[in-house]
């Protein structure tokens, strides 16, 4: 008999990762539950989705084929026939402006980050290439 997988995030109910329609863990690489407790250790309070708050944001964990920005190559998105799991996360930074959290990521070098994306007003962070890339979308 297997063991039920539990979400294990310290700073993250699964309700602010998933969209409004639901998820799960198995939808998520195995660290992505460590991967976003490390950058919020560092960075302190951010909000990724706020639907269940009565907010806007319901796409910037977990990207299903139903959302808008749903694309195959996205870290964010979930595809079950292809075996892609969700690796990413959009923020918004509570204590610091998305130029200055990404510039104290790229200082602090957490495990498991992979890539930041520049140029925007939010924190995009994913576990894409090992290799520490910053880019535009």
């Amino acid at each position: 008999m297997s063991k039920a997988k539990i979400w294990a995030s310290k700073y993250f109910k699964m309700v602010e990762i998933v969209p409004r329609v639901g998820g799960d863990l198995s939808m998520f690489h195995p660290d992505y539950p460590e991967f976003l407790d490390a950058i919020r250790g560092i960075l302190g309070p951010m909000v990724i989705n706020d639907y269940h708050k009565g907010g806007q944001m319901q796409w910037r964990g977990l990207r299903l084929p139903s959302c808008p920005q749903w694309s195959p190559g996205s870290q964010h998105s979930y595809d079950k026939a292809s075996g892609k799991l969700c690796a990413a996360f959009d923020a918004t930074c509570l204590d610091h402006s998305a130029a200055s959290a990404r510039k104290i990521l790229l200082e602090k070098n957490p495990a498991l980050l992979g890539r930041l994306e520049d140029g925007v007003s939010w924190l995009h962070a994913d576990m894409g290439p090992r290799l520490i890339h910053v880019f535009k979308a």
